[in-house]
């Protein structure tokens, strides 16, 4: 489902009067509606912090003499956080042959180790995020050019075009739908839309957790 598609079925699933062609720019009922879904997507997304969909790959290449690097040169530009125990690196021109695991440090222990006085370069073994951009940074600096890679996750994000697909496995769209009808339910004061779209929208969160959470993850439930 598509967000025209989730509008149209919050649009029959709360019995609101007319058509709904388009989710954009929209005025009156149909914006609230708009706003509705477009909102609940984002809500879900934000639920948890390691949704398994929201997980993704990033490569960077390094540049020699060159020790910190920003999400968007990795190919990160939608970046929320990196997963810190997948990060390996290997020397570019030998290959995967060349392959090690990259261990994090902490900011402060990092900084005192690898960004103070005269540092040898060679091939980084250690790396940090520094706080106040999320950059990679590596240790020891770069010698030459290493293919660094790994796992980060991927921020929330909005419906910009009536095409846009939700990134949640297919099977559970109709969730963002049975959220919005909550917000539509509290808007209209509607006890009873309230009640049926509160036990579906909690049947399907519990189905999505249990197979895009990880069990270490799982945070409180939605009263």
């Amino acid at each position: 489902m598509n967000y025209l598609s989730l509008c149209q079925s919050l649009v029959q699933e709360c019995s609101i009067t007319g058509s709904m062609t388009s989710a954009i720019g929209q005025s009156g009922e149909f914006k609230s509606v708009s706003s509705w879904v477009n909102n609940s997507w984002r809500d879900i997304q934000l639920e948890h912090t390691n949704w398994r969909w929201m997980r993704d790959e990033f490569t960077l290449q390094t540049v020699a003499s060159t020790d910190a690097y920003l999400p968007s040169v990795a190919g990160a530009a939608d970046y929320s956080k990196w997963h810190l125990d997948t990060l390996r690196a290997f020397r570019t021109s030998i290959g995967t042959a060349d392959d090690t695991h990259m261990q994090f440090w902490e900011w402060q222990s990092f900084r005192n180790r690898y960004l103070f006085g005269a540092q040898a370069s060679s091939k980084p073994t250690e790396f940090t995020v520094r706080p106040r951009d999320s950059a990679l940074v590596l240790g020891p600096v770069p010698d030459d050019i290493y293919t660094v890679y790994g796992e980060y996750q991927r921020r929330a994000t909005l419906f910009t075009l009536d095409a846009d697909i939700p990134g949640l496995p297919e099977e559970y769209h109709m969730l963002i739908v049975h959220r919005a009808k909550l917000k539509y339910a509290f808007d209209e004061n509607a006890p009873e839309v309230m009640a049926d779209a509160q036990r579906e929208h909690n049947r399907m969160m519990a189905a999505l957790t249990e197979t895009q959470l990880d069990m270490l993850d799982l945070g409180e439930p939605l009263a």
